[in-house]
């Protein structure tokens, strides 16, 4: 057995090391689906041992054909130089970078010389001398010389290709144009890595052992891997396994000859000298012609090799994972159809999901361009496109597109690569925007601009400069003389020397807003502000002046006007003898002599107060409530009525108006007051008066009630027993006489129904006998009977009896509502409603029927009849002497009337007036 292997070993070894001085690559000769050309089997023996291997090193050249494609794509070139004929050899990416027509190239290095900056091919060739010489592998920049004399900067990589004995037999490099990207130098020299790694081969060690784990046989490749030779290492255990891997070896070669083989064990051993080595173990028994186990056969692959590629390609593939998943360009790969294969994270981000299509979500106008674009693309072609998309956002972004044909896994696809260049569009358009804004800025400006040089010569002016100036501009020095312009305040002609622009080109200033009359050239006379800047450039140098000029003779006029009108205001306001303040925020900002008067304080008090602060305590929220809504453009009422505090302590009532104005530029109030302090002193003792003429009303209500229940009414029903008794006994008379007996009977009784009906009317007893309640219902029953309108009637349920005087209110405000129902409204129906709460009982009576035009009382503020009557006056005053509420509200779907009292307290002043005995005796 020891004899066979390394007889194997020694027929094996010729061939590894002619395959060892192949070329590793050549990307001149690759085949068209980008592979490198497949090494022969070593043997027989060997095919299983080495499949993962060849897996793997596939891999990898899949992966390097498909990033060289990618290189191409990045303008990325390759050459070979053979030595012995002298002949380069490139790719077809490197004749567009040197600009070489292919069919006319020599093919020699002296040819590629020529295409070389003179002041560079040495470089160059002292490079190309030590890698021939010494096979030292260089990496240098040089210029390019193109046939049209462009430069292209051009970066090289070169390294020797050495025969199986290590003589240099060529050159190979690769060349990539770093005139626009200069940034692709780290990764081709990790391009160059993985090249190297994949040229690199995996020889196989194969050992045999006996049952005790001694070497029987060791060959050549395994002398090679591990470092001892036969004689070293044969009838001793395994030199290559560290101490503290022995046990797993034996328990291997003990599982060996128990007849259980390993497969592709994956172990650390070491080299004669220390050095690491991982390795892919199979064992298997040696077998006699008995089928006894006698040894064991071990296959290592040398794995280190490949291992370090396939940690060098998890290193490459995580930093394209990481340059594709970061990149702001997006990279995608379609198949000819354009279907999408593969995106960059970028596309979702654009888009919110990966597209379907390259052209999924382009702009509907832009699709026929793009179509066009990709048959060119797909036939070779290769050029930018700008076009439009949709992003996730619903907005329009455009991009600037690349793509490269290119194979990927053996079939023809197609590599493109997105760049937004929206905000460079936009860019763009803005700055055009902008000086097409700036042109019509300076068109329609209302202020004049004009541009000056050193000298003064006008370079630029716009039409509003010209109509100011009369349509004339006189450029050149004699313009300042021919201006002719007078300080405002002064009316001093301006001297050609005082002009702001001679003051800006000459000493630099800058003059702002300088109100000067000018006499324009067609001769009129206008006010205008008049500034000036110097113009300078980035050294501070003075090249010229700015010169703005605003026509604000009208404001002027204005403001001349304004000043006389204030002046006008002040000494009427200050004549007259009604009460005039102008407040603006929360302070007075003027106060007239007769205000002053009338609140006692001066002008300097009132003018340091806010203007709530004269108003009596009780009215001071509601003044400086009314006063802040109306400058905050609210419409609160215009007049109403409130008492001061005057500086004496005496009180004082005020008829108020105010308004809005405008007060030095402003929103203000201006407010006039009448004192009226001796009408409201009328008014209350004729309130006083009122009441005391209601209560009589009643008590005489009450007696006339009694008088005609008592007298009149007992009268007439005396006298309709007797015309009964006559009417029994009219047989007897004549015809005329029995029907004169019948009419006065009748009269008798109508009679009788009006005088009761109308002591009703004057003080229902009801209101004694049952209460509020009571009564309502009783008239409410009347009321339909006599009137023939519809009653809708509530009543709380937990309604109390009510002291007299409250009681009997609020049926009056129920008798005048209903007569206005019925003689004013035509209304149909009629609802009451009396309820009571915690704290008031409420009468309210609504009808459907025609409206009442309403105004707020100028006093009160209340609502009331505009043309007001003696009924609803009482109700009102009733309601207020027992410290109750009227409100009105109509319109044209009906009047409602809402009556409120106060509930007294338990145990107070009419606590007593609810027993309604107590009110009979």
């Amino acid at each position: 057995m020891a004899n066979r292997h390394a007889t194997q070993g020694a027929n094996e070894r010729p061939e590894r090391e002619a395959e060892a001085g192949r070329p590793k690559v050549n990307m001149a000769t690759s085949d068209s689906t980008g592979n490198l050309p497949q090494h022969p089997p070593a043997g027989q023996e060997t095919r299983a041992g080495t499949t993962a291997h060849e897996q793997a090193e596939a891999t990898l050249r899949q992966s390097e054909a498909d990033l060289a494609e990618a290189q191409r794509v990045a303008k990325l070139g390759n050459w070979r130089l053979d030595l012995a004929t002298n002949v380069v050899r490139c790719s077809r990416e490197l004749y567009r970078i040197f600009d070489i027509e292919e069919h006319s190239f020599g093919g020699t290095f002296e040819a590629f010389l020529g295409c070389i900056h003179p002041d560079d091919r040495s470089r160059v060739l002292q490079a190309n001398a030590e890698a021939r010489a010494g096979g030292k592998p260089f990496e240098l920049e040089y210029r390019v010389v193109t046939r049209t004399g462009q430069l292209k900067t051009v970066r090289e990589i070169g390294y020797a290709v050495k025969d199986a004995a290590g003589k240099t037999v060529g050159l190979f490099g690769t060349a990539q144009d770093i005139t626009e990207r200069k940034r692709a130098d780290e990764a081709l020299q990790q391009t160059n890595v993985r090249l190297q790694v994949i040229l690199e081969a995996s020889p196989l060690p194969i050992i045999s052992v006996d049952a005790e784990g001694r070497i029987e046989s060791w060959n050549q490749a395994a002398e090679r891997v591990f470092g001892w030779s036969a004689s070293e290492s044969i009838g001793h255990l395994c030199p290559g396994v560290p101490p503290q891997e022995m046990e797993d070896y034996l328990a291997m070669v003990r599982r060996a000859m128990r007849g259980e083989p390993s497969l592709g064990l994956v172990r650390y051993r070491r080299k004669n000298g220390g050095s690491p080595l991982f390795c892919s173990i199979s064992a298997a028994p040696q077998r006699n012609a008995q089928g006894q186990a006698i040894g064991v056969t071990i296959i290592l692959e040398d794995i280190t090799e490949r291992k370090r590629m396939e940690d060098t390609l998890r290193e490459r593939e995580e930093l394209m994972r990481v340059l594709t998943e970061n990149a702001n360009d997006l990279i995608r790969l379609h198949d000819v159809e354009g279907r999408s294969i593969y995106a960059s994270p970028s596309v979702g981000r654009l888009y919110g999901r990966l597209p379907s299509f390259m052209f999924e979500f382009a702009h509907p106008e832009d699709i026929e361009s793009c179509l066009l674009w990709w048959k060119q693309v797909v036939a070779g072609g290769s050029q930018r496109l700008k076009w439009r998309v949709r992003d996730r956002s619903g907005n329009w972004r455009w991009l600037e597109t690349s793509a490269s044909r290119i194979r990927f896994r053996g079939e023809p696809h197609v590599l493109t690569v997105c760049r937004d260049v929206t905000d460079q569009r936009q860019a763009e358009e803005a700055l055009r925007e902008s000086q097409q804004l700036l042109e019509l800025v300076l068109a329609t400006l209302p202020v004049g601009v004009a541009v000056t040089n050193r000298t003064g010569d006008i370079l630029l002016v716009n039409a509003a400069s010209k109509r100011i100036w009369g349509n004339v501009i006189v450029s050149g020095p004699e313009r300042r003389a021919q201006s002719k312009g007078f300080w405002h305040d002064s009316g001093k002609r301006i001297a050609p020397a005082d002009w702001a622009s001679v003051h800006a080109l000459s000493e630099g200033r800058t003059s702002l807003n300088e109100l000067i009359d000018i006499e324009t050239y067609d001769g009129q006379r206008k006010t205008i502000l008049n500034s000036s800047a110097p113009i300078r450039t980035p050294g501070g140098v003075i090249v010229g002046a700015v010169i703005v000029n605003e026509d604000v003779t009208a404001q002027v006029r204005a403001q001349d006007a304004l000043r006389e009108s204030e002046t006008k205001f002040r000494v009427l306001a200050n004549g007259t003898a009604s009460a005039i303040a102008i407040y603006q925020g929360d302070h007075y900002r003027y106060v007239n002599p007769a205000f002053q008067a009338m609140t006692g304080y001066s002008e300097a008090e009132l003018l340091g107060m806010n203007f709530w602060d004269v108003a009596h305590p009780e009215f001071r929220e509601l003044v400086r409530t009314r006063g802040l809504a109306r400058q905050r453009g609210n419409h609160p009422p215009v007049r109403y009525e409130f008492k001061i505090l005057a500086k004496s302590g005496e009180e004082r009532w005020l008829d108020f108006t105010d308004g809005v104005i405008e007060f030095q530029g402003r929103p203000a109030a201006l407010g006039t007051a009448l004192d009226v302090t001796e009408r409201k002193l009328a008014e209350e003792s004729l309130r006083q008066l009122s009441g005391r003429l209601l209560q009589l009303q009643d008590e005489e209500r009450r007696r006339l009630a009694r008088e005609l229940h008592d007298s009149t009414a007992q009268k007439l029903a005396v006298l309709l027993l007797r015309l009964r008794r006559l009417a029994a006994q009219a047989s007897a008379l004549e015809a005329g006489a029995r029907e004169s007996l019948a009419e006065c009977h009748t009269l008798a009784e109508q009679c009788a129904n009006e005088v009761r009906t109308f002591a009703y009317l004057l003080h229902p007893p009801l209101l004694e006998e049952l209460g509020l309640a009571g009564a309502v219902r009783d008239y409410a029953d009347g009321f339909t009977q006599r009137s023939g309108v519809r009653v809708d009637l509530e009543v709380s349920s937990n309604l109390e009896r009510l002291p007299r005087e409250k009681e009997l209110a609020l049926f009056r405000v129920l008798q005048e509502s209903l007569a206005n129902v019925h003689r004013h409204s035509g209304s149909k129906t009629v609802s009451i409603r009396l309820t009571q709460s915690d704290s008031a009982i409420r009468l309210e009576v609504k009808d459907t029927g025609r409206g009442l035009e309403l105004k707020n009382g100028p006093a009160s503020g209340e609502k009331q009849p505009s043309k007001l009557g003696v009924g609803i006056a009482g109700m009102r005053e009733r309601l207020r002497q027992l410290g109750g509420r009227l409100e009105l509200e109509s319109g044209p779907l009906g009047t409602t009337v809402r009556a409120s009292l106060p509930l007294d307290p338990p145990g107070g002043e009419h606590a007593d007036d609810k027993n309604p005995d107590s009110r009979r005796s």
